[in-house]
């Protein structure tokens, strides 16, 4: 019997070893430093990891007290950490997480627990320490990365948007709320063609489908120029800048826009179009030849009346010179008088005869020139018999 009983108790020692081995080589494997208290707050076991982080060779005391004034002069706020310690020994039954600050620059992360014996009574507690100082520092910078996006996106003077592939507006900026007449948050899951993107611009064009071709194909429409509508109603043009912003897998998951008002410039232009329009329509049906050469003496603009005059259509003056189409003398005649206007760079008139199929007619000829600001001489003919 005692044989049985010594094998077994052999037995039993051999597993607590084994257990107590494999708990150690837990603790010593592990990234965060360990350290066991007992109720009676002595220290019962502790990693090489904890010594690491605290910056202590070994623990020669087995009391906590005595470890905890080991490590005060490291604090930042050694006040706030025995304060919690103390809070913690006397709440059994919490648990407890926070930072703390070292005089360093380090940061540690700190998580304590209870331990409960099998038959429910309290062992003591366990403390983990991690040190987190890169990652905190990480989140300081991607915050002040952040404020700064922030305050730049804020105090823009452009309309920033970001659009899902629905349409639903995710973010927009104060200015784009203010400039578009929309309450702060007002825009924030509603969809732009429900609220800032007309179905029709007043061109024809449906910009509906212009929306669904963007982040269809975003590579096509990195710039786009579009009416959009405010609250009121009124209709506005911006010009887009687009941006698509895809998850990690590649997929299209927003839109960013950035928008500038082009509503002056683009009444302006739609204006210039209207008036060189009607100008056109002027030149073509007056009675008096008109035309226009670049400064190497080929025709850009040429009339009805003049072309009629040399028996041609407007289209076939157009990219020729007078050496084409007239006699030498009289092309050199008209290239010298060319140069005169354009050296003058005030109308010029000329008086001469000039031969056509119906024989000799006068002319009074004058020649402006225009070189100042675009590359080409306007000129006008008027014919007598």
């Amino acid at each position: 019997m005692n044989a049985a009983l010594t094998e077994k108790i052999n037995q039993l020692q051999s597993e607590l070893r084994r257990s107590n081995a494999l708990l150690k080589a837990i603790q010593e494997t592990s990234i965060d430093g360990i350290l066991i208290v007992d109720r009676d707050r002595r220290i019962v076991s502790y990693n090489q990891r904890f010594c690491q982080i605290w910056h202590i060779s070994e623990v020669i005391s087995a009391d906590d007290r005595q470890l905890l004034q080991q490590s005060i002069d490291q604090l930042s706020k050694p006040e706030e950490f025995l304060a919690r310690v103390e809070y913690l020994y006397q709440q059994p039954g919490e648990i407890g997480r926070d930072e703390i600050a070292l005089r360093n620059g380090r940061t540690l992360d700190r998580y304590s627990a209870p331990i409960w014996l099998p038959d429910g009574s309290y062992f003591g507690r366990i403390w983990y320490y991690r040190d987190v100082s890169d990652r905190k520092r990480t989140e300081q910078v991607l915050q002040a990365r952040e404020l700064q996006y922030r305050d730049l996106v804020e105090t823009s003077n452009s309309i920033i948007i970001h659009w899902d592939i629905d349409g639903n507006i995710r973010f927009i900026n104060d200015y784009g709320e203010q400039f578009l007449g929309f309450q702060a948050g007002e825009l924030i899951g509603q969809n732009i063609t429900e609220t800032i993107v007309p179905q029709i611009e007043t061109s024809g064009r449906n910009l509906h489908q212009l929306i669904a071709q963007i982040y269809q194909h975003p590579e096509q429409h990195l710039l786009s120029e579009n009416e959009n509508v405010c609250k009121n109603g009124d209709r506005i043009w911006i010009s887009w800048s687009n941006k698509p912003i895809f998850d990690c897998d590649g997929n299209l998951v927003e839109i960013l826009s950035v928008g500038t008002d082009a509503t002056e410039r683009k009444q302006t232009q739609l204006a210039l179009q209207k008036s060189d329009a009607q100008l056109q329509a002027i030149l073509s049906n007056a009675n008096a030849g008109i035309f226009a050469k670049d400064l190497e003496g080929y025709y850009l603009f040429a009339n009805r009346a003049l072309a009629q005059e040399l028996n041609l259509t407007p289209e076939e003056l157009i990219g020729k010179t007078d050496h084409e189409i007239l006699s030498p003398e009289l092309a050199d005649r008209y290239r010298n008088n060319d140069r005169k206007a354009l050296v003058a760079g005030t109308a010029i008139n000329f008086d001469q005869h000039i031969p056509n199929s119906d024989g000799q007619k006068f002319v009074c000829y004058s020649k402006v020139s225009a070189a100042g600001y675009r590359r080409y001489a306007v000129c006008n003919l008027r014919y007598f018999n």
